[in-house]
């Protein structure tokens, strides 16, 4: 499908951050982050970066900009990977303690040989995002990711296996 400027819709894997999640949800606001679309870099089909769009209705959306870009991460990449990084199935929260929007997604390399989250902050919706860092939860593999935040910024039940 089309974005209001009639340019094809590129929010591969793609997250929702709803109206009432965050301060800049008004008037019923939704924005869609998703990664843009992917390119045949060294032989691996990678994204260059990840895209945010908003509607109000979920059916037109306005493409709102590039959140981030390949080349603005930097975790190390093991010998012999081309040097860009595998962007996939962003997601975004906003954290109501801090003031500021979290984006999470699977951070890996071309072949994937690191298998992490990648974490980056704003202060503001369409950022710019900065790179926090990548890392492996408990230390392990990571290869897909969701996430779902409460209306109140709580999870319902932090701690579900006691």
């Amino acid at each position: 499908f089309t974005d209001t400027a009639r340019q094809p819709v590129h929010a591969h894997g793609a997250g929702v951050l709803p109206p009432w999640s965050h301060p800049e949800g008004g008037r019923g606001k939704v924005y869609l982050v998703g990664t843009a679309q992917k390119r045949n870099v060294s032989g691996y089909w990678l994204s260059e970066a990840i895209n945010l769009y908003s509607s109000f209705d979920l059916e037109h959306w306005t493409f709102e900009g590039r959140i981030l870009a390949n080349t603005s991460i930097s975790v190390g990449l093991p010998a012999a990977e081309p040097p860009v990084y595998r962007l996939e199935r962003p997601k975004l929260l906003y954290n109501r303690a801090t003031r500021r929007y979290v984006l999470y997604f699977h951070l890996d390399s071309a072949r994937f040989l690191l298998g992490m989250v990648g974490v980056c902050t704003a202060s503001s919706v369409a950022g710019p995002y900065t790179f926090v860092r990548g890392y492996r939860p408990d230390g392990l593999r990571s290869l897909d990711l969701t996430l779902y935040q409460e209306a109140d910024g709580q999870a319902s039940n932090p701690n579900p296996y006691p």
